[in-house]
């Protein structure tokens, strides 16, 4: 969620059951403010919150020139000090889908990797790993990174002309987006993963009439497969509200008003992968 509209983004994220008081929205707006100024970023957003059994852990991000590749994520337990987030392994990724016990809420925590994993690991590992695997723990903060990594990649929404790639390659958002139609908002086609691209870079030339170059970079929500994870409503608030909720990764929520460059999402949940549902949609 953009800082900018941070105070009226509430009243899309509200449609969720979402609430947060006015002191921490205060605090939480502007010590992301003072971050912005600090690193001297074009842009900076309130990501969401991971619950943890003592604390929970606030993240943000904000970027210089490059609104994709450009980000760095930070986060908080206090929301007032802000620190960068390590960039995670593969390794811490693999490790983060396997845990099932709950984060702390203490970034030095030590969350002890099971035996089963540690052997399965040491048979295939030859990438320098064998100090944290010997070890038998992963630091919550690396922890942390790698899930606020996984739940971006898979989930990160934005609507279709959002952004635009420039001839020079750079990343920006279109300051010309007037939003969604409503026809267009009933659509998954018209929702965008906000991650670098995995599908073939004519994927959309080929399944779209409507081709733009500078707008269709991104995969489209509609090619995601099991379907049917990501759930989409557009008939919130007499039709001018669309809205999407993940089933993949629960507490990701994405809205967006129609007929207005109004949009913005939050992940508010405990950090665990949903793995059953391939189960829940067949």
């Amino acid at each position: 969620m953009d800082i900018d509209r941070f105070l009226n983004g509430f009243e899309g994220i509200s449609h969720f059951g979402i609430q947060m008081n006015e002191e921490r929205k205060a605090i939480l707006s502007n010590s992301l403010v003072l971050l912005k100024n600090d690193n001297h970023f074009s842009k900076i957003f309130y990501w969401g919150e991971i619950d943890g059994v003592l604390g929970s852990y606030f993240i943000s991000y904000g970027y210089h020139r490059d609104a994709l590749r450009g980000r760095q994520f930070y986060y908080s337990t206090n929301c007032f000090e802000w620190v960068l987030l390590p960039k995670p392994t593969p390794l811490d990724m693999y490790l983060s889908l396997n845990f099932y016990v709950r984060f702390q809420g203490d970034p030095s925590y030590g969350t002890t990797i099971e035996e089963r994993i540690r052997k399965k690991l040491e048979k295939v590992n030859d990438h320098g790993d064998n100090v944290l695997i010997n070890e038998g723990k992963l630091k919550e903060e690396n922890r942390l990174a790698a899930t606020v990594h996984l739940i971006n990649d898979e989930t990160a929404v934005v609507p279709r002309g959002a952004y635009v790639k420039r001839p020079n390659g750079l990343i920006e958002p279109n300051q010309s987006f007037q939003g969604l139609q409503l026809i267009e908002s009933d659509d998954l086609k018209s929702y965008l993963h906000f991650r670098s691209p995995t599908q073939k870079w004519n994927s959309n030339l080929l399944t779209r009439r409507d081709y733009n170059y500078s707008f269709d970079f991104l995969d489209p929500l509609d090619a995601d497969l099991p379907e049917g994870q990501f759930i989409l409503d557009n008939s919130r608030n007499g039709y001018r509200l669309a809205t999407i909720r993940s089933l993949t990764w629960p507490g990701y929520y994405f809205y967006h008003f129609i007929n207005t460059p109004e949009y913005g999402s939050m992940y508010v949940g405990n950090g665990r992968k949903n793995l059953d549902v391939p189960f829940m949609l067949f």
